[in-house]
């Protein structure tokens, strides 16, 4: 499956159809990833923020272009690479929600790159975006179909989103926890399952539109239950075009299996991940030997 991207111009659905919009921007003025609190919120009177898991992510390579071919297989993608300062893809050791990251989007069978918002935003919200009080960046697969927040996305707008690795935090007890990354075994790029919109509104008293987008999650695979009870919807390779363009009920199959465990591995980090400003490989150093099975 060869993805096509064009940066910086981005195509985008509005009820038009497709066009052409200058990515990464708001208000025609160059803007990159802003860090937005997650507010716990309940619902059905639980603290659905204990069921959120996958709240960081690393995607460091060093351009779309290098990003796209490691997805491909080593084809050569027919895109140039991207410079930082054109409002594009800026790789990230610690990528947080209401941050803007790479995704791979699928609408009517065509398939491209863009960049999107890390918190699904529903089309019908009238509210100014900072005043979005759920918490939308995991959506669990199931009865992902018959929510009326991610139904219609899981239905028409699905997307892979790329990354080096995820971080999740182990409960060693009631006041100590232990930060893992988590990644292939093989080190190549992992793909997400996810499920994406585009909403137009404002954002902090500006014009606001783009790609939001959420992350699925499933029951954990033997190695992640040592971690924690859920875990992102990992695509393989062979799988990623049927995520994006097989019907919705054979969608939901193929994220209910997690990725076997012997394709990954987990590895102790330090408590830096947690502050959403750090940044850099350091992040990512192992503090002692992998998770065993």
């Amino acid at each position: 499956m060869l993805i096509s991207f064009r940066p910086p111009s981005i195509r985008i659905a509005d009820p038009g159809g497709w066009r052409f919009l200058p990515s990464c921007r708001q208000d025609n003025r160059r803007w990159s990833a802003l860090p937005f609190p997650i507010v716990r919120v309940r619902l059905g009177g639980r603290d659905r923020s204990e069921d959120e898991m996958c709240g960081r992510f690393a995607l460091y390579e060093p351009t779309w272009a290098d990003a796209w071919e490691r997805l491909n297989g080593g084809a050569r993608a027919p895109v140039k690479p991207t410079k930082p300062d054109e409002g594009e893809f800026r790789p990230s050791y610690n990528i947080a929600p209401m941050q803007m990251t790479a995704a791979v989007l699928c609408k009517d069978d065509e398939i491209k790159g863009a960049m999107c918002l890390w918190s699904l935003v529903p089309p019908w919200l009238k509210d100014p975006l900072e005043k979005k009080r759920s918490s939308t960046l995991n959506a669990r697969v199931e009865g992902v179909l018959s929510s009326k927040l991610w139904g219609p996305a899981m239905k028409r707008h699905r997307c892979l989103v790329p990354a080096n690795h995820f971080y999740e935090w182990r409960k060693d007890g009631p006041k100590d926890k232990t930060a893992f990354a988590i990644g292939m075994r093989d080190e190549s790029l992992m793909t997400f399952a996810g499920i994406w919109t585009y909403w137009r509104g404002t954002w902090k008293d500006e014009p606001w539109e783009g790609y939001t987008f959420a992350i699925l999650t499933t029951g954990p695979n033997a190695l992640m239950e040592r971690i924690h009870d859920r875990m992102p919807v990992i695509v393989a390779p062979e799988d990623r075009e049927t995520w994006l363009k097989a019907p919705a009920e054979d969608a939901v199959k193929l994220a209910s299996e997690p990725l076997p465990s012997q394709l990954m591995r987990a590895w102790p980090i330090g408590r830096e991940i947690g502050n959403v400003r750090n940044q850099g490989a350091k992040l990512a150093e192992p503090i002692d030997e992998d998770l065993q099975l």
